[in-house]
């Protein structure tokens, strides 16, 4: 069997329809048959699912093969008042910050079929440019992701013990894709 290489699909919704193509040869019979346990143009959720196909020649010799489809989000970044790339976003501690964003064509989604993890804030070094944690806070739990029409927003509830310190605001998304983070100086 040989397994298609099926690149990384962006998503369209959190079910994604993903086609491939796997095919089996056999010395002697040539050409076979492969069936899977998800067929081609099904659809997969978000992040990784492995798919097993087997194929089986005249002499009842089975073959098996297995190779993973990956659903990705499109995710467009922070929209603003939230910069990310390594700029320093000012706010005052103890303020409710909105953290935008936009996931593609995924409209509308709850915050357990987004996130992996609840968002998250590391308290950091600020007088480094490496963002070394110090400590981890957790933040306001999923409850705080809304969707408006076009876009998610997701309230994040700073502490007001922050004045001074420094913090990268981490988001894990169900796709498995790395952490999207933006940091932050916090004011009295």
């Amino acid at each position: 069997i040989t397994a298609p290489n099926v690149a990384a699909v962006e998503a369209t919704a959190l079910m994604t329809a993903v086609t491939f193509a796997p095919t089996a040869t056999d010395l002697v019979d040539g050409s076979r048959a492969v069936s899977c346990d998800k067929l081609s143009g099904s659809t997969f959720p978000v992040g990784e699912t492995t798919v097993t196909c087997t194929s089986t020649d005249s002499r009842n010799n089975t073959s098996t093969k297995t190779f993973t489809v990956t659903v990705n989000f499109k995710f467009n970044g922070f929209f603003q008042p939230v910069d990310m790339d390594g700029v320093w976003n000012k706010a005052k501690a103890g303020s409710a910050i909105p953290v935008k964003f936009n996931l593609g064509d995924v409209k509308g989604a709850t915050a357990t079929e987004i996130f992996a993890a609840t968002p998250k804030a590391v308290v950091v070094n600020c007088s480094t440019t490496v963002t070394q944690s110090i400590e981890e806070t957790v933040t306001a739990n999923t409850s705080g992701l809304q969707w408006d029409g076009t876009q998610y927003i997701y309230v994040w509830k700073t502490d007001s013990t922050m004045t001074g310190k420094c913090a990268r605001f981490e988001v894990l998304l169900k796709d498995g894709s790395i952490a999207r983070t933006a940091l932050f100086t916090f004011t009295k």
